[in-house]
């Protein structure tokens, strides 16, 4: 006699439960590519690449140089 649920087993066989930064349970979820979510407690984080707030720094300090440098 075969089995009906063998199939939903070896669907999770692979997956790693990682521990949340929040609530400490090991209810981690990936939700695409760099994104992570609590399914316990709502805790999410972005952690992908395609981010990068260093030029917005960069500019922001441009601009103050600038303006100290014409204004002084």
């Amino acid at each position: 006699m075969a089995r009906r649920y063998s199939t939903v087993t070896d669907v999770h066989a692979g997956t790693e439960h990682l521990e949340c930064p929040r609530c400490g349970h090991h209810s981690v979820v990936s939700h695409g590519e760099g994104r992570f979510a609590c399914v316990r407690c709502g805790w999410h984080r972005d952690v992908s690449e395609n981010w990068e707030p260093v030029p917005i720094y960069v500019l922001i300090a441009l601009v103050t140089i600038i303006i100290i440098i014409t204004t002084g």
